[in-house]
């Protein structure tokens, strides 16, 4: 087989690399042409770990390392003096780097949490979907937006901190129907004894944290005080909050024979599919399970992936237990252990229990985590039929595994943009999805702007992912030739592109006067490349469901595209324009006073005070703001 020059200096440039990388701990990163770090490992011995990716068969499915003659430039190394230093580094220069193809598990980012800012004199809690990396408290997260509003339900029902808010708060002369109905102190207005609305942050949090029996001690106490002090009314309120804390800890099963914090863990494979799956318990009762899928890769390199997915979890979360119980054990295992000790400031043990009844946890957790494993291979054999019906119904020559659909969206020429859709598998691969802005077409031209977005993908290669198995127009005859000749133009050839038109339906007067009825005209139907008639789709049919659904997914996500563009373009506020008001000025003054029109009320002292403007400018705004209100 004869081996071009490329092939040839790419396998010098390995063996060079390979024969001066280290045989000690450390982190390696790989390096691509565009001088950005698209990878970054770890391993105790350097040379061999980067020995593995380079064999005949690596035995490594992840999909960077089968093209790594087309990414790698270079690999560099950062030597550390154990296993322990080296996971820590890792963790870092991911965070750096953010590699492209560092993926682990799902982000939680589609997830819920309570933040709560302990350092403002009178908290609340909020809902948010990410963790900032400030000082306040997050707990969390909620896979449901059912089990966070149960939990908000009882927090604000029994233990009186304020919804509203901070704008509301700074200006609100009278208490509201939450003071009236019992729920509110309203700090916002009256003052408060002294410490009583941070201990009720305090035991809200506790409650948050899962030690409520900690709690109930604390609240049994206050109500025996509070009686002995005939202060009736406070001790009916804390048997309330007992009755509410019990309520909710009845619906699950006490499991432990102790009140322990700890968590447990289970890694499972079932076929190509790796699963994680962690159960928390806090006061010796089960208060979160939650899965994360793992990449098919963790099945060849378990060990490495447990590894990384446990020092990457407990760095997200603030509450890591005592005690973590794994299903298996890990090489790194007292390097993780010293890791995450030293982020707890306490002592973590990290046990991979035998017998007994950690050991039954263990079995349970693995037993939810398979389970969970053979409903989704099911729902992925009945994709993978119908992806079969797909082939066979368009006649394409390969199973269409990657399936991209676009779709453009504009308002009369403007703001002109496009959306890629991935589906893989048959499902949603939202990593994959791409905007594009239209560069060179002006005017209203639909077809010429869906021509351009595939040639700008096409030239790009698999830089935006993998090439496609089959690609999805949203439109009609005229797109799929516009597109196929641009294509075709630019050298791309032999790709299987079919065009999806829309049910067409029309409006006929119905017999009672003023009336319409739907009479539809032409159903759903697929344009392909060298077929005169299209192919229609009938409703009923698995292959209609799914590419209806990946025809309104692109919509979908070009209308919302179109939408932050045309917004970021059209939104202006009255505080631009004023020398020495930039960006970052205007997001202050208006996260600070809520509007324009509250910040025309302030005084320039007041401005200055509450953010930190010069008195000078201060006055300046203001002037300026009063005299665009008098225009």
């Amino acid at each position: 087989m004869e081996v071009n020059e490329s092939s040839e200096e790419f396998r010098a440039k390995i063996k060079s690399i390979l024969a001066n990388a280290p045989t000690s701990p450390g982190v390696y990163l790989m390096e691509g042409h565009d001088g950005d770090i698209f990878y970054v490992g770890k391993a105790n011995n350097i040379r061999q770990r980067l020995r593995s990716y380079f064999q005949t068969n690596p035995g490594d499915s992840r999909y960077f390392v089968s093209i790594l003659e087309k990414l790698l430039v270079d690999i560099s190394f950062v030597l550390t003096t154990n296993e322990k230093e080296a996971l820590i580094l890792e963790n870092e220069l991911i965070k750096q780097y953010h590699p492209k193809y560092n993926v682990l598990f799902r982000d939680d980012k589609n997830y819920l949490h309570i933040r709560v800012d302990t350092s403002k004199p009178f908290p609340r809690l909020e809902t948010v979907r990410r963790r900032a990396n400030d000082q306040a408290l997050y707990f969390g997260p909620y896979d449901s937006s059912g089990s966070l509003r149960n939990t908000l339900n009882i927090v604000n029902k029994h233990f009186g901190l304020r919804t509203c808010t901070d704008h509301e708060f700074r200006t609100r002369t009278r208490p509201c129907i939450e003071h009236q109905i019992g729920r509110c102190p309203a700090p916002c207005v009256l003052e408060l004894p002294a410490n009583s609305y941070e201990r009720s942050v305090h035991d809200a949090t506790l409650f948050l944290e899962g030690r409520c029996r900690d709690l109930v001690d604390r609240l049994k106490q206050r109500m025996t005080e509070a009686s002995s002090q005939t202060l009736f009314e406070r001790a009916a309120h804390y048997r309330d909050q007992i009755q509410a804390i019990t309520r909710s800890l009845t619906r699950q099963n006490v499991v432990l024979k102790r009140a322990e914090n700890l968590d447990v863990i289970a890694f499972a494979t079932e076929d190509n599919r790796a699963l994680v799956q962690v159960t928390r318990y806090r006061d010796g009762y089960p208060v979160g399970n939650r899965r994360y899928q793992m990449p098919a890769s963790s099945i060849e390199h378990p060990d490495s992936a447990l590894t990384t997915f446990l020092h990457t979890l407990y760095e997200r979360r603030q509450d890591t237990p005592p005690l973590i119980l794994i299903n298996r054990s890990i090489s790194m295992q007292k390097a993780l252990t010293d890791v995450l000790s030293d982020r707890a400031g306490r002592n973590v043990a990290l046990r991979c229990p035998q017998r007994g009844q950690k050991r039954a946890l263990i079995r349970a957790a693995e037993r939810n985590a398979l389970q969970h494993l053979k409903q989704s291979t099911a729902q992925d054999l009945k994709r993978l039929d119908t992806l079969a019906q797909c082939q066979s119904l368009l006649n394409l020559k390969n199973l269409p595994v990657r399936i991209e659909t676009y779709d453009i969206s504009n308002i009369q020429g403007s703001d002109a943009v496009g959306s890629m859709v991935v589906f893989t598998d048959g499902k949603p691969d939202r990593a994959g999805y791409r905007h594009f802005g239209v560069k060179t077409i002006s005017g209203i031209d639909d077809f010429a702007m869906m021509a351009e977005m595939l040639v700008r993908r096409f030239n790009d290669g698999e830089t935006l992912g993998p090439l496609p198995d089959l690609v999805i127009l949203d439109g009609g005859k005229a797109h799929l030739r516009a597109v196929i000749e641009a294509l075709e133009r630019a050298g791309h050839i032999d790709l299987e592109i079919v065009a999806l038109a829309k049910e067409r339906v029309k409006k006929q007067r119905d017999d009672e006067p003023g009336k319409l009825q739907d009479l539809s005209l032409r159903p759903e139907r697929v344009y392909l490349r060298n077929a005169k008639d299209p192919i229609p789709l009938h409703r009923a049919t698995a292959v209609m469901h799914l590419m209806a659904m990946m025809r309104n997914e692109a919509h979908r996500t070009a209308i919302n595209f179109h939408r932050k563009r045309r917004r970021r373009r059209t939104v202006r506020s009255e505080l631009d324009g004023i020398k020495g008001v930039g960006p970052k000025r205007r997001t202050l003054l208006l996260r600070e006073f809520g509007s324009v029109q509250e910040l025309r009320r302030q005084s320039a002292a007041t401005v200055t005070e509450r953010t930190g403007i010069p008195m000078a400018l201060a006055k300046t705004i203001l002037t300026t703001l009063s005299r665009q209100e008098d225009v």
